[in-house]
């Protein structure tokens, strides 16, 4: 009896480990697929919105990160392609879908939407929007300042354009 209730403790315990291993490599493979879309983004637009559609449909509910991730992604390509309209719906979405609530790198796209059409006043809100969340983070992350060096960039590109 002793013997059994061993080997029905060992074979549950391998089922959970079997169970933890398989969602591990769908971890796995999930940031892989976010990987492969951002280097087919720029090579093949198109057909990185499909990868990108494909990938969003197979994920779970409990993946709302890599959702997140994703919309932010195709609204860059959308940005690319001159689709603004369509490329700020996808970051407000993204947005919505963040763990993190103030996104700055959320920010920083939306600015670029409105750049591409020409609302420098829009963009730069939204510029100086992202600098301030990235002057609240902690300055040692690498993160934070590429994030201050983007939006400074893209500040003195607005004052460019205002003529300023």
């Amino acid at each position: 009896m002793r013997s059994f209730s061993f080997s029905i403790i060992i074979s549950t315990y391998l089922f959970f480990l079997i169970g933890d291993v398989k969602a591990q490599r769908n971890t796995i493979s999930k940031s892989t697929e976010l990987d492969s879309l951002k280097s087919i983004r720029l090579k093949s637009p198109q057909r990185a919105i499909r990868y990108a559609r494909q990938v969003l449909n197979e994920l779970n509910p409990e993946q709302i990160a890599l959702e997140s991730r994703i919309l932010n992604i195709l609204g860059e390509i959308y940005v690319d392609l001159y689709l603004p309209s369509i490329a700020l719906q996808y970051f407000i979405d993204a947005g919505q879908k963040s763990k993190v609530s103030k996104n700055p790198w959320n920010k920083i796209n939306i600015g670029n939407v409105y750049f591409q059409q020409s609302q420098w006043l829009e963009a730069k809100e939204r510029y100086l929007q992202a600098l301030d969340m990235f002057r609240r983070q902690s300055g040692r992350k690498e993160n934070s300042v590429i994030g201050r060096a983007v939006a400074l960039s893209n500040l003195a590109r607005i004052e460019r354009n205002l003529k300023n």
